[in-house]
């Protein structure tokens, strides 16, 4: 899994301060498994440490190659944090004919972001139905979020 802190201007222009890409070929090569390693049918992911003072404002995902292979018959991802998995994206197919463009809208979003009192991860699942996460043999997610940190304020 590749993590990237988007620049001033990335930021600045789409809303979104971070971005995490899960992909089968993280190294551009076409060795499978890549970051689908799991042999269970979830694997979860933590994209951030979230430290008191912290507050996610925003969440989505954009699936540039929908997640399949072997016997899977299934993928959805979630994004949350340690305990609410789906606090900001709900489960949601990234399967071939699932949905390639999701805007967080978990219960956690009420207001104006989620506010962190104390340290929690902020974590991506991915769950598979029918075969186990190490059979993927396509797939590349982009997960953006963004992060204020009241602590710097």
């Amino acid at each position: 899994m590749k993590i990237i802190q988007l620049s001033n201007e990335e930021a600045a222009r789409h809303n979104y301060t971070h971005k995490a890409i899960l992909s089968v070929a993280p190294d551009g090569t076409a060795f499978p498994l890549g970051d689908f390693t799991a042999a269970a049918t979830t694997q979860t992911y933590t994209l951030m440490t979230l430290f008191a003072g912290h507050v996610v404002t925003a969440a989505a995902y954009k699936v540039v190659t929908f997640v399949l292979g072997g016997a899977i018959s299934a993928v959805t991802l979630q994004v949350g944090f340690t305990g609410t998995t789906n606090g900001f994206i709900a489960a949601t197919s990234v399967f071939t004919g699932g949905t390639a463009f999701v805007g967080g809208g978990g219960a956690s979003f009420a207001g104006s972001g989620r506010t962190f009192t104390a340290a929690s991860a902020l974590v991506a699942v991915i769950t598979t139905t029918t075969a186990n996460v190490s059979v993927v043999t396509a797939g590349e997610i982009h997960i953006y979020w963004s992060i204020a940190d009241l602590n710097k304020v």
